[in-house]
């Protein structure tokens, strides 16, 4: 009961019976990784920190409790240990996937790995992966019709292409403000749309984006198998999924090929590692074609920026910019933590101390746990900033959230992994965003593509001290922060970043033009088989042995020892004190935003989102 009430959002009641389920079995790991995943679902990570270490205490062997505490890591920003967590895990359990997938989306946000490793690291995942799909699934899927289906787009035998986009995330989620566009604006006289939706928990969102396709269906719960079945039976041309190694993605669907031409776009900054996923769209800007970094997909690059924001249309007008009224400038980020690094920290702190007045506002579920705050202050202080100048906020309701940009001046961007939602979200309130782009890094470039998009590249900064520059400059300087306040909602709104007409007629041509190069390559080497073959008997999951250099019981000895303290460092840890655990049901929910369910979960299916 405690698992139905957590989908339908009834988190105080799948609290009690989680907690009643304890009183019956109080060392059950998996209720109490359920109640962990729950809390850190909330921000609550103190409690959530207490249940995964009881779980461990309880179990140490029992994987999952990894998993919830390497995303417990991840939501306070504390990456490395995320994923020493998450290999953890994939040591207890070798067929952990998802929880593979939740380390390489984490490698993102490092700027001490090579571009190399974290391809590698990708497409050990993805060979693994494929050949567990296709042994599980069977040759549910042919593909020897597949020539003659793209011969008749090709020849226009055929006027209409038919597309599919297959997503966890037709809901209140950042990847719906980028597909919205799409829907509405493709020529539905040369393009049928139909939308395979893997959302667990539809909202209202889910039922605007529903009406703007020709087909929806629903396959939330559906092996690989049916769904590749059912996507093959809607002959569908196009296939693009819109997840990457997000929460809820069915890659799983992909690894069997159930389209002649196969496409990554918009929910994941990296390559899936898929061999069967012929495409990933991108522009010029974010990889430009002397990038280092490698994809097992074909980079297509598009003649615009590789992105169309749909604004919310229930949020508040601009406000004046706050220092107007306050005499200071006020930066900000509204990045999750896990994107705000050491590097970060320290970049902003000396914006800070050039500007001795200005102060800092950031915004973060994390923020709701106490210690985490005390952290983030911490952090700050060993800098050299004040504590009374950093302001921190919890998640907000969705309209709530939009009005907090009146309290920022400027917003900062992150580094290496770059904003995108927020990035958008910012420019639309009028608020500047100042960003520092790499080369050869698609995380790290995000900002730069989608300013250019605006016309606004002077806020595109190449180095550090470039950085701090551009952003003392401009806040100290409130006349002109209050002039780009007034123009830049209207700029961004008529610029091609907004274009959703534009940008499908250019998606329109970019599929068909996908489909006469997968056409040519069919004809010149047909295929002879359904993808990779073979047994997993002798392969480890998508981890290389090289990235796990402790032993398994050397990485669960060690975890368990840092949960032991954390489970000491509270004054009531035994659930048969019912006061302790009455405190915990009590906790008021502080700061809830509309979140994927489950996206902090036990392994099956539970990843982290990218689009911050």
């Amino acid at each position: 009961m405690g698992v139905i009430y957590r989908e339908r959002g009834n988190y105080e009641k799948a609290v009690g019976c989680y907690l009643k389920a304890l009183e019956i079995r109080p060392q059950c790991s998996q209720t109490l990784v359920n109640l962990a995943a729950l809390f850190a679902q909330q921000g609550r990570t103190d409690e959530a920190h207490r249940f995964c270490a009881m779980a461990i205490a309880a179990n140490p062997k029992y994987p999952e409790s990894y998993n919830t505490l390497g995303v417990l890591y991840r939501e306070e920003g504390d990456i490395d240990r995320a994923i020493a967590a998450y290999e953890t895990c994939v040591a207890v359990e070798r067929m952990a996937f998802s929880v593979a997938q939740n380390r390489l989306f984490a490698l993102n946000c490092l700027s001490n790995v090579t571009h190399e490793f974290v391809f590698q690291e990708h497409r050990l995942w993805g060979e693994i992966f494929s050949k567990h799909v296709m042994e599980v699934a069977g040759n549910v899927v042919s593909i020897t019709g597949y020539q003659r289906q793209l011969q008749d787009i090709v020849d226009g035998s055929r006027k209409q292409i038919r597309i599919g986009y297959i997503s966890p995330d037709f809901f209140t989620h950042s990847v719906s403000f980028f597909i919205e566009n799409l829907l509405k604006h493709h020529d539905r006289s040369r393009t049928f749309v139909i939308c395979y939706s893997n959302v667990s928990t539809p909202d209202s969102r889910t039922n605007e984006l529903k009406t703007l396709a020709d087909l929806w269906k629903d396959v939330v719960g559906l092996p690989a198998a049916a769904v590749a079945k059912m996507v093959q039976e809607d002959s569908v041309d196009v296939l693009v999924e819109l997840a990457g190694h997000t929460a809820g993605n069915r890659l799983d669907v992909m690894a069997l090929s159930p389209a002649p031409v196969q496409v990554t776009w918009i929910g994941y900054p990296n390559t899936t590692g898929l061999a069967q996923i012929d495409y990933r769209i991108t522009d010029a800007i974010v990889d430009p074609t002397d990038t280092q970094q490698s994809h097992t997909e074909t980079l297509w690059r598009l003649p615009r920026v590789f992105l169309s924001y749909c604004p919310s249309v229930n949020v508040s007008g601009v406000s004046e910019a706050p220092c107007i009224t306050n005499g200071f400038c006020t930066f900000g980020s509204f990045n999750s933590l896990s994107k705000i690094t050491l590097r970060t920290r320290q970049t902003w702190a000396r914006i800070l101390s050039c500007l001795p007045h200005s102060r800092l506002v950031v915004k973060s579920k994390a923020f709701v746990s106490q210690c985490v705050r005390d952290n983030f202050i911490a952090s700050f202080e060993k800098l050299g900033v004040d504590a009374n100048r950093v302001d921190m906020m919890g998640l907000l309701p969705h309209t709530d959230h939009f009005a907090a940009y009146s309290l920022m001046d400027i917003s900062l961007d992150t580094f290496p992994y770059a904003g995108t939602t927020t990035t958008c979200e910012s420019l639309f309130m009028g608020v500047p965003c100042v960003t520092l782009a790499a080369p050869n890094n698609h995380c790290h470039c995000v900002g730069k593509t989608l300013l250019h998009a605006i016309g606004h590249a002077e806020w595109v900064c190449a180095t550090e001290q470039e950085y701090i520059r551009v952003a003392v400059e401009l806040g100290s300087n409130f006349t002109k922060i209050q002039k780009i306040r007034n123009t830049l909602r209207q700029e961004v709104l008529e610029s091609q970043l907004c274009d959703g007409l534009g940008m499908a007629r250019c998606a329109d041509e970019t599929f068909r033009a996908m489909c006469a190069e997968k056409l040519s390559s069919l004809t010149a080497s047909p295929a002879t088989s359904d993808g990779l073959d073979g047994s997993l008997s002798n392969l480890d999951i998508g981890v290389s042995k090289e990235s796990i250099t402790s032993t398994v019981t050397e990485l669960v000895n060690q975890t368990v020892e840092d949960e032991r303290n954390v489970l000491e460092s509270f004054d009531d840890v035994s659930l048969s004190e019912s006061s302790s655990v009455a405190s915990v049901a009590g906790h008021k929910r502080e700061g809830h935003h509309p979140n994927r369910l489950g996206a902090l979960g036990p392994v099956k299916r539970h990843k982290e989102s990218s689009n911050d």
